[in-house]
């Protein structure tokens, strides 16, 4: 067999071992909390005709499984991620910086954590299984989840999202209340799980730093043809390097850390969206206020978020009070101020701002060139960490919308610089 035969060979065994005939029926026992589940046949396709995403590989995993109890066997459908073992370049970054790993962690020890102490509407996908290179989860499409457009102004979308944001950071502060409660020295879950919530983007000591370096010097270039000063766009990155992490003077939690549009996912109810949040692979502990600011941000445009910004948060916090009210029983959890959580907000001003700017060339490019950009390792490597002007320019010209979004961010950006640095 020849030396290509053999590494065709690897990969295919290794894509074939991260979802296992043991696997499968442990997920079929969990699903049906029955231990005496038969798993009869399961099946492992394409999830999509297009890239999710730039953090894995994802497929569909139909499982035909015959309860004790019934009389006719079902068939369901689970949603599988894993490392993409197809794209050596992507696989290997995935693996050393340990991203895998961390979205385990999260599901296996984190999220228990988190629902003991509050029951409040799901805020994210049930997780079946979860292993240090893969995990298979529930099908939300199903259910009749699905993602929206790329931004957006409908209100009714943003308030959903920010009461789905109110609901997971509730969660966080009421189980640091109660790890607390009895204890004589009070501790985070930052504390409690060290190594657990790592920053993993906007860290300057592994290989993401050039996929930071890409977008930043595309954001300098962009700012001086629209004439403002570069320099200026390298402080305020340089800023979030510093901004990042547990803070001294804002409430910290629990954050999900990449609200970008395909991991944010609707289905219709009243009077809100129902709405559910996956990938929790850059899971952060840090003030509440950066998930809110990074979706913000990447969601709503600008003329949007100046209008309706304050109530938006007026939103997030009743239901983030009204969550913890009703969970606490004993009537004792500090609760931040919708002041503390405005004045959080401008203080932090600059992630939303440096987020949509690094985001906005990746995410809001059409799923074609998405998927011309990353089809091998080499052009997966290139575009995001050796040069995404060449790609950014090219589809500047000849889509309307993306220059725009883009250019509308590198505006904000270098205008709020011009007020903090000059």
């Amino acid at each position: 067999m020849s030396v290509e035969s053999l590494e065709k060979q690897h990969i295919a065994d290794a894509i074939k071992n991260t979802v296992t005939d043991e696997d499968v029926n442990l997920v079929a026992q969990k699903y049906t909390n029955n231990k005496t589940v038969q798993v009869l046949k399961y099946d492992i396709g394409n999830y999509s005709e297009g890239s999710l995403g730039f953090l894995g590989s994802h497929r569909n995993l139909k499982v035909t499984l015959q309860r004790s109890d019934a009389s006719n066997p079902e068939t369901v459908s689970f949603f599988v991620k894993s490392m993409p073992y197809d794209c050596k370049e992507q696989a290997d970054f995935l693996s050393s910086e340990g991203i895998f790993i961390k979205e385990s962690n999260f599901f296996n020890a984190i999220v228990p954590l988190l629902e003991r102490y509050c029951e409040s509407e799901k805020w994210h996908a049930t997780c079946y299984l979860a292993k240090d290179d893969s995990m298979i989860l529930e099908d939300l499409r199903y259910q009749g989840y699905n993602v929206l457009s790329k931004t957006f102004d409908d209100t009714l979308a943003i308030k959903s999202v920010l009461a789905c944001f109110a609901r997971f950071h509730s969660c966080s502060i009421l189980a640091e209340h109660y790890i607390n409660r009895n204890s004589k020295k009070q501790t985070t879950l930052n504390e409690q799980y060290p190594g657990y919530f790592d920053e993993k983007v906007f860290v300057q000591t592994s290989k993401i730093v050039r996929w930071i370096k890409c977008g930043e010097d595309l954001a300098c270039l962009l700012a001086k043809h629209l004439g403002y000063n570069p320099n200026n766009i390298r402080k305020a990155y340089d800023q979030v390097y510093k901004i990042l992490g547990p803070s001294k003077t804002h409430r910290n939690v629990v954050c999900h850390g990449d609200p970008w549009s395909n991991n944010i996912m609707f289905a219709d109810n009243s009077p809100l969206y129902k709405c559910i949040l996956v990938d929790f692979q850059i899971v952060r502990y840090g003030p509440l206020v950066m998930d809110i600011l990074q979706f913000l941000h990447l969601k709503a445009t600008r003329t949007y978020r100046e209008k309706h910004e304050k109530d938006l948060l007026k939103l997030y916090y009743s239901i983030l009070k009204e969550t913890i009210e009703r969970n606490d029983s004993t009537k004792s959890v500090g609760i931040p101020t919708l002041e503390e959580i405005l004045i959080a907000m401008d203080d932090m001003r600059l992630l939303g701002l440096v987020t949509a700017v690094q985001y906005f060339p990746i995410s809001m490019l059409d799923a074609k060139v998405a998927a011309d950009c990353t089809k091998d390792s080499d052009s997966y490597n290139h575009f995001l960490f050796v040069d995404r002007i060449t790609t950014t320019l090219a589809h500047m010209k000849v889509n309307n919308f993306y220059k725009k979004s883009i250019e509308e961010a590198v505006i904000e950006l270098a205008e709020k610089c011009e007020s903090l640095f000059e």
